[in-house]
């Protein structure tokens, strides 16, 4: 393994882990705030950290090309993802989500095979395969208790399909833009977007907004997540998606499944039912022996 490959993949690591522990900060938010609230000032947040840290080592973002077509697509994308992931969460739970989203190998594998004809093994369908089993059987078992609302699923896995799209034109784009472009592009999108959806969600309820904002629960989360599971964690994983083959990058997934899963468990106490342990288990073996296929 050389040394930019190794890179890559600890940045990869790195910056999955910390989207896995952007579910609890999620969920502990919306508790209290609308999505489309939580994720206006989180963006918000997010740029001005960007312009903070380009201040600090003499940097402007004025040379960035937002003109490209391949930065504006990547920053739409993750915007409707950020959206769908908080209705995802806010209908079924931080633990259930980032179990969900461990599948994101299997949308990223059909969509890399037809876009970039990055050909995928048979073994490597198989197991991402059954990393979809995993996700029904815990589907099944967390909707007949209640915990799990269809609907919340529905948001997850169209979130899957957008991620997937999204880490396929990442490859394609290649090293075309730095980290710290294609991560600016996606938080400036947003932090443009998001305040429409919020006036509009809110019926232009300005004040509304401010009593909600300013809760300490929701302007702490505000500001953890607008650093470390956006900033941070895009910065090294849209360096390492520039460098890895689709299907690997994509299933690192399975780190935010494992983050997400026991983080949920352990400090916000969401249910978990045999069952849905069994579902959890397929889901993270299955992503893994997808990335184990690929070694010689």
């Amino acid at each position: 393994m050389d040394q930019k490959y190794s890179r890559a993949v600890l940045a990869a690591f790195l910056g999955h882990f910390l989207w896995g522990l952007s579910f609890i900060i999620n969920e502990t938010a919306l508790g209290c705030a609308t999505p489309a609230i939580y994720l206006t000032f989180r963006f918000w947040t997010a740029v001005l950290v960007m312009h903070l840290f380009a201040a600090g080592k003499h940097e402007r973002f004025t040379h960035m090309n937002f003109r490209s077509p391949d930065l504006l697509l990547l920053g739409l994308l993750q915007v409707l993802a950020f959206a769908l992931e908080s209705y995802g969460i806010l209908y079924t739970n931080s633990a259930f989500s980032g179990v969900v989203l461990a599948s994101v190998p299997v949308f990223s594998i059909i969509i890399a095979a037809l876009w970039i004809r990055e050909i995928p093994k048979r073994r490597q369908v198989f197991y991402a395969l059954l990393t979809v089993a995993g996700v029904i059987v815990i589907t099944l078992a967390g909707s007949s208790s209640g915990v799990i609302r269809i609907r919340g699923v529905i948001c997850l896995l169209l979130e899957c399909f957008t991620v997937g799209i999204y880490d396929t034109l990442n490859r394609k784009t290649g090293e075309k833009y730095s980290a710290l472009e294609k991560t600016y592009s996606v938080f400036l999108i947003g932090s443009i977007l998001y305040p429409f959806w919020m006036l509009f969600s809110m019926r232009g309820d300005v004040a509304e907004i401010g009593r909600i904002i300013v809760i300490p629960q929701v302007w702490t989360m505000v500001l953890l997540g607008g650093i470390f599971p956006s900033v941070v964690a895009y910065t090294l994983n849209n360096y390492a998606a520039a460098r890895l083959p689709v299907v690997v990058f994509a299933s690192f997934s399975s780190l935010i499944t494992v983050t997400a899963f026991f983080t949920g468990i352990l400090i916000l106490q969401n249910p978990v039912s045999p069952a849905a342990a069994i579902g959890s288990a397929l889901v993270v073996y299955g992503a893994y022996k997808v990335v184990a296929v690929l070694s010689p």
